[in-house]
């Protein structure tokens, strides 16, 4: 069954499949806190670029074990492995960048 949900941090709906889960997360440049939009955030072959505010979200994943890799032009890449549960969202660490990396 399909159930909507209301993204606390965020404050919009988005509906979720019970047999699957989300991932949404944030990324900031470390020594201001401020947004980086335009970040390439790939998961397996899916890759969606953060919006405005450094923000992602992927629906609609399978349940498992996935790394997520980020790279913003001008910050370099990182990686982080998370675990995706059915009926959830799963909110990794917010992805702190460093130019020169």
């Amino acid at each position: 069954a399909i159930r909507d949900f209301v993204d606390q941090k965020a404050g919009v709906p988005f509906r979720t499949a019970g047999g699957t889960g989300e991932i949404y997360g944030k990324v900031i440049i470390a020594t201001t806190r401020r947004a980086i939009p335009g970040t390439a955030v790939r998961i397996n072959s899916s890759v969606m670029p953060t919006n405005g505010a450094g923000e992602f979200r992927f629906t609609l994943v399978h349940p498992g074990t996935y790394t997520v890799y980020y790279d913003a032009p001008g910050y370099g890449g990182q990686t982080q492995v998370i675990q995706v549960s059915a009926g959830a969202v799963t909110k990794p660490p917010t992805v702190l960048m460093s130019s020169g990396r």
